[in-house]
């Protein structure tokens, strides 16, 4: 006579047995008399599995609309007899019933590695004009760094804060560097008290202290800005294919090496984009697009454009703009095996503190893609 823990594996090879069809008839017997036993017992759910219960219905309906679908071939005479018994197999296999098999299935492995994936925070590195790196996430809160006029401050929030020491000025020529890795943040306070916040796989480049003129930064990446106004020495954001000149304002730079255009958003001031032709001017609630077609503005959701400033997702875009900004966020890799229509928008609005599940559920319910996960790979493909 076999023991529990012996009879749920045996179980759980018969239920793989009956989806494969290669189960015997003494087999099947064995399963049949199970089953009898569990018809007045109440069927659990492990918990691990609860949280994705509208995705394990779906293809939990699936096998088995499959199975009844096999059972009208010629020679599928025992699947007509079995039917209910193929439907509870299909649950079995979908992770229901017995802890032996949820701990031993491709869903509880894939879980595991959903918590593994863990949302972004304040993390950056700090070049000194003399190259030296320094990791602002492992340094101690305070004084990191003295600099010729000021003195560098690091806080517990993810903050970089350029203070003047009274010691004067420092050299125009004397550049840093603060870049906020995949699955980073960061908020530089710059020498002119202006603030530039960095999203995920940005970094922002400028002088220990601005003089000439004018105040020049060079970013990459996601960079929002609100600019302390000095009408005698205009502040320039240098990215990939324009400049945007403000005196005092607020506006988000989106410029990231892999995308097809940068995206400029004002939310409150005015703004000029150049290019090399004419400049664009922006009022408050306009986005500037610039890249290979040129360059055009359009009236936009300014809240979505700064959602990531405020710890959350808001979005109204296609799937491909969504992963993007998710696997930057997330620190994983999006990989399809089917290419996604590009003309198909999605919306929702979502905390970057939840766990990336969620986000992919929602984008799942909303859509006709499911995700799998594998180690930091996302893997897209159709329903």
């Amino acid at each position: 006579m076999i023991d529990e823990n012996q009879e749920k594996a045996y179980i759980a090879e018969l239920a793989v047995k009956i989806k494969n069809n290669t189960i015997t008839p003494a087999e099947m017997a064995y399963f049949d008399d199970w089953y009898k036993r569990q018809t007045q017992k109440e069927l659990l759910v492990d918990t691990a599995f609860a949280k994705n219960r509208a995705v394990l219905k779906n293809r939990i309906l699936k096998k088995i609309n499959k199975q009844i679908a096999e059972e009208e071939r010629p020679y599928a005479r025992i699947q007509r007899r079995w039917k209910p018994v193929a439907a509870v197999a299909a649950m079995l296999l979908a992770g229901l019933l017995f802890t032996y098999i949820i701990q031993q299935s491709p869903a509880k492995q894939e879980a595991d590695a959903m918590a593994a994936i863990q949302p972004g925070g304040n993390y950056a590195i700090l070049t000194l004009a003399d190259g030296t790196k320094v990791n602002l996430s492992e340094r101690a809160d305070g004084t990191i760094a003295h600099v010729a006029g000021a003195k560098l401050l690091k806080t517990a929030d993810g903050q970089l804060i350029y203070e003047a020491d009274g010691t004067g000025g420092g050299s125009r020529n004397a550049y840093h560097t603060v870049e906020a890795p995949v699955g980073g943040k960061w908020l530089v306070i710059l020498p002119d008290k202006s603030k530039a916040w960095l999203n995920a796989s940005s970094r922002i480049s400028y002088p220990t202290t601005f003089s000439g003129g004018e105040r020049r930064v060079k970013i990459q990446g996601e960079v929002l800005f609100d600019v302390t106004r000095n009408e005698k020495a205009p502040f320039i954001v240098q990215s990939k294919g324009q400049e945007v000149r403000v005196l005092g304002t607020q506006f988000n730079v989106e410029a990231y090496p892999e995308e097809k255009n940068v995206k400029t958003t004002l939310i409150e001031g005015s703004v000029e984009i150049r290019t090399g032709k004419k400049p664009l001017l922006l009022i408050p609630g306009e986005q500037a697009l610039v890249g290979e077609a040129g360059m055009s503005k359009s009236v936009v959701d300014v809240e979505a454009a700064i959602a990531w400033k405020d710890g959350y997702f808001k979005f109204y875009e296609n799937i491909e703009s969504i992963l993007a900004k998710v696997g930057r966020w997330y620190n994983v890799d999006i990989v399809y095996t089917t290419k996604p229509d590009a003309a198909s928008t999605f919306s929702g609005k979502i905390s970057r503190d939840r766990d990336i599940g969620s986000i992919l559920k929602m984008l799942e319910y909303d859509s006709n893609l499911q995700f799998k996960i594998e180690g930091r790979r996302i893997i897209v493909s159709e329903k």
